[in-house]
């Protein structure tokens, strides 16, 4: 185990455990731009964002369900707090039929070519911290760029 660099206390990733005698960080660190950029994270990303069986529509919801209902700290890698506020999910995905959703879900089978354009980073941060918040196991395997079971 290791400690969080942003509340010092010490980072679990699972269950609470029975016997929880000293106070565990539930901090969520938000993926920095250079991890949001790289091919492999976008491609594992966007499998696990297919494996969840949603519509596009139904992924915004849900991304929004997980980072608005989440009570732990999130944070910016260098430990600042990221801010979040009423309508953030909402100004990342202005797009009403989510097309931009559904493009992304492809790209677990047809990966991209280039780098995502900047306007775009702040719909993966999302993806990416929603899938964090859910399961923190997956979320660091995502990171590593590793799409298989």
């Amino acid at each position: 185990m290791t400690d969080c660099h942003a509340c010092g206390l010490i980072v679990w990733a699972g269950p609470v455990p029975a016997n929880d005698n000293q106070p565990s960080c539930f901090c969520v660190t938000v993926a920095a731009d250079f991890e949001l950029r790289r091919r492999g994270h976008r491609i594992a990303l966007a499998a696990e964002i297919n494996r969840l069986g949603l519509s596009r529509r139904e992924v915004v919801n849900w991304v929004a369900d997980e980072i608005y209902g989440y009570s732990g700290a999130v944070h910016w890698p260098n430990g600042v707090t990221f801010p979040i506020w009423d309508t953030l999910v909402d100004d990342a995905f202005t797009d009403g039929s989510q097309s931009w959703v559904g493009d992304f879900m492809k790209q677990s089978v047809n990966a991209p070519l280039i780098r995502p354009q900047k306007r775009v980073i702040p719909k993966l941060r999302l993806l990416d911290l929603a899938i964090r918040i859910s399961d923190p196991r997956l979320a660091a395997r995502i990171a590593r760029g590793l799409n298989d079971n």
